[in-house]
Parts: C-alpha cells; structure tokens; sequence
C-alpha cells in the first residue's frame, strides 16, 4: 500500500510539471485513461483514438449535444436517385495548412478510406465518387443504401487535407484544434485554430493527459493539476457533488460493451457452449463490482437509434449454465482465455472468471495494451475478447460489421461469425427504405443475434467526467467524442 501511494504520489508530481506555464497560454488540461493508437483517420477505429481525432478532424455531418444530425463540412445531401446522391461542400472553410477544402479533399478522403482494410467494410456500398465542382460531389453506389447520411458521420470518413496527406502528413484537418505533438504515455498536445469556420476553442492550448489509474485521474482534477478527468470511478460522485471545488457531468453512452467468441475455434464453435457461458455470467455484479455502478445492464447489441430493439437483459441462472455446459460435451475444468486492455475491461473479465470457475470453467486472462489489443482482435487472434462498440444512428452500421460475413477480420467481425440467413437480412434491410418493414426487418436481426450468442451484450457504460468550479460548459458526448473547443476555463478559483 506504501508503495502505491508513492506511485500515485511520483505521478502527481510529474502531471504538476507538465502542467506548468508562463508563457501566458491559457491551457486546458485534460486527463483519460487510455492514449490514443494513431491520429490519421486511416488508423485503428477505436473510442479513444477518436477522442483526439474529433479534436482535428471534421466530418460531413456531425450531431449535436442532444444527438440531432446536423451538417460540417457538408450542408446539403440530395438524393438525386436510389444509387446517386449529391453533397454541397461548406465554403470558405480553412484546413491548417491554410488550403480551402474543395470537393477535392472530400473525394480524396473516401477514397483512401476505401482503400483502407479497417474502413471497406463500411464504405463498400460506395461504387464511385466524382467532382462535379469544388463544391459539388456526386456519390454513386452499387445499390440503394438507406443508411447512407448516418455513414458519414462516422470516423471512416473524417476529411484529410489532400495535398498534405499526398505528401505523407495526415494530421491536416478543419477542426477547431491543430495537431502540434504527441509524446507516447505522457499525452497529446493541440493547440488552437484561430482560422475554425465552426465554433472556435475557447483556450489557446489543449493537453491530453495519458492518466490510467482512476485514483490519480481524480487526485488530479483535486489538486488542480488537470482541468477535467474522464472516467473516474463512480463511487466519487456523491464526494465531488458536496465539494465546492470540485463538479461532476455524467451520461449514458450509445456504446455497447460486450463479450465475444472467436467462432473457428473450439469450443466457441460449440453454440450450447456459448450458452452455457451466457448463463453463467452476473451482468449487475459485472456493473456493480466491475466498473463501481457506472453502466446500465444492456437489453440489446444496439443502443439507439433506427432499427434499435429492445430486448430484455440477461439473467444468471448457474443450473442451467452447468446442464448447457454438460449438454455441449465440453469437459469440465476445461481451461480457456478471454483478452482484454487494461483498466476498466480488466476488473471486469474478472468477474467473468469468477463466475465461469463457479460452473467449472477455468480461465485465464491476458492483459495487453491498447495496440495490441487491436491488432489481435484485428488478425482473429484470440478466443474469447472483452470489446465496445458506440452506436450509430442507425442499426446497420453495427449489424453489418459486427455480422456481415463481408467483415470478418479488419472490418469489424471479430467473432468470425457468418449465416447466410444473417447476410440476406442484412442485405434486405440496408436497401429498404426506413419505415414499418425496415424496423421489422431488424427485429428478425436482433432477435438472431441474440440467439446465436457470438456477442454478448453486458452493459451501457456511464462517462463520468469531474472538472474544476473553474471551469464550465462540459458536455459529455453520448458518443463518448467529446467537443473540446466548448469548455471555458476561469483562472480565478
């Protein structure tokens, strides 16, 4: 314990220098629990990867706070046929370079998305993108493809600035922060784009703490040396809700968290031993011991939006766990693995191990970093993964990465799951137009899901964000992407 406290002693000590400045920049500090694996846009898909690169980077359409679709870098979307849609790009917006964006950049964008292994998957509808003038582009599509304006929110179609990602930088983006330096561990440091067509950061400078221990993310935000703390632990929210120092924001996140099986192998390819394991698993201890009550117990894979279903969250029952189990033939004391990062996904596969040894299962569990994570997911190098997904605003930019077979791999299938029922319904559903029949379309989807048990949903997390009485304008993201030009800071205490 002395040594502990020591460790997260040494650690404030080092945050405190880093923060340290008198060159009369107003700074924000920021601290999260986990460093981003890449800022190009063509890198891993993952949260916090995006949390920087939401900083950077814009979009063609964005939401807003209350999650209404609402236009960036594009301002009009014409559907001009079923397979031809038309985009007026913003004028007059500046790229960090000081370069207009054109239709140009925006062609050049999806174009290196589509050529990307990570990003096909989402972007294959898409046949050929043309400029029909430097404020015009026309997408054409192999077929009809309802979805098509949610896509472009998502992080496969950020926009790069085309003459300098040509010349191998692709950290020139719109958005309200420039890219100035990133020191591995230790944080990210942006600073402020005067030239932002949108909203312009209210600070001069914004450095992104790497903090992974939850205790020294709120020493911190209490001694001042950060400005806000992303995922603290929620047993902190009653303290700071009395301190007079101290604030607390919180939201339900469109973000699933789940359990998954590497299908190709055995005995994930066994369906009554996923079963088995679904049974056996304590979903509200996971929530209440795991991640300290910030999550909701998870009724569906998907979270909101078009073609969400809800379902009912899933009850331990340890009986019928140990008949499936017996059912399956799978030996008891059989020994698997389940992988996971560090941090949160850490405390909870220990959970799952502990409830799996009570049905005769042993597990082991591997602990690696944030990149290798991805790149194990990524190569179907694992058994059984802890892994999130934050939803879009509509079903099938989950479903179909998640369950296409067209995704195993890279493109998002990680459980190597394919039905060629699932490939049709999904094939149907994307084509027809939103209304009664699409809806119905994916509750067959859902309702499949739910029984083949490749993806166990576990739970919503809770973002649980403490800041300074100095500070205001903190709106946590429901996608967990927050706007950072927003927060105001006072230096008066």
């Amino acid at each position: 314990m002395v040594v502990k406290k020591y460790a997260v002693l040494l650690l404030i000590l080092v945050l405190g220098a880093c923060n340290s400045t008198n060159d009369g920049v107003k700074t924000l500090n920021i601290a999260v629990p986990v460093e981003m694996i890449e800022l190009s846009p063509y890198g891993a898909l993952d949260v916090h990867s995006g949390r920087i690169r939401s900083q950077v980077f814009d979009n063609f359409f964005d939401f807003d706070i209350e999650g209404n679709l609402v236009p960036s870098l594009a301002t009009t979307f014409t559907n001009i046929n079923p397979t031809t849609v038309h985009i007026t790009v913003r004028s007059n917006v500046l790229f960090h370079n000081g370069e207009v964006l054109s239709a140009e950049d925006m062609k050049y964008s999806l174009d290196t998305a589509r050529a990307t292994p990570s990003h096909q998957s989402q972007l294959v509808v898409i046949k050929n993108i043309v400029v029909l003038s430097p404020l015009l582009l026309e997408i054409q599509l192999h077929e009809a493809f309802t979805p098509l304006q949610s896509l472009f929110t998502r992080a496969p179609t950020l926009i790069v600035n085309k003459k300098a990602a040509e010349a191998g930088d692709f950290s020139v983006g719109t958005g309200p922060y420039v890219f100035r330096e990133w020191n591995p561990g230790q944080n990210v440091v942006l600073e402020k784009f005067d030239d932002h067509w949108g909203q312009k950061a209210s600070v001069d400078r914004l450095v992104v703490k790497t903090v992974p221990e939850a205790l020294v993310r709120m020493i911190a935000v209490e001694t001042g040396e950060v400005d806000i703390a992303y995922d603290i632990d929620y047993n902190e929210k009653t303290r700071i809700a009395s301190s007079d120092k101290l604030q607390f924001a919180e939201i339900v996140l469109s973000r699933i968290e789940y359990l998954g099986f590497n299908t190709t192998k055995y005995p994930y390819n066994n369906p009554l031993f996923r079963e088995a394991i679904t049974y056996a698993l304590d979903i509200p201890g996971i929530v209440s011991t795991a991640v300290s009550g910030a999550g909701q117990p998870a009724n569906s894979l998907s979270v909101k939006g078009l073609g969400h279903t809800k379902g009912e969250a899933l009850v331990q029952n340890k009986e019928k766990a140990k008949e499936l189990l017996k059912q399956s033939g799978v030996p008891i004391g059989t020994k698997i693995n389940i992988l996971a990062n560090d941090g949160i996904r850490k405390s909870v596969s220990e959970v799952i191990q502990a409830n799996l040894k009570e049905i005769g299962i042993d597990v082991e569990i591997l602990i690696v970093d944030w990149a290798k994570y991805n790149e194990m997911v990524y190569d179907l190098n694992t058994e059984m993964f802890l892994g999130g997904w934050t939803s879009a605003p509509d079903a099938n930019l989950f479903y179909s990465v998640f369950f296409d077979t067209e995704s195993i791999g890279p493109g998002g299938n990680f459980t190597a799951y394919s039905d060629p029922e699932m490939d049709a319904l999904l094939e149907k559903a994307k084509k027809t137009p939103n209304g009664p029949q699409r809806e119905a379309l994916y509750k067959k989807i859902h309702d499949k899901t739910i029984a083949e048990k490749v993806l166990i949903p576990l739970y919503n997390p809770i973002s649980a964000v403490a800041y300074g009485s100095n500070i205001s304008n903190v709106f946590p993201s429901f996608q967990g992407m927050e706007k950072w030009e927003t927060p105001q800071k006072n230096n008066q205490k």
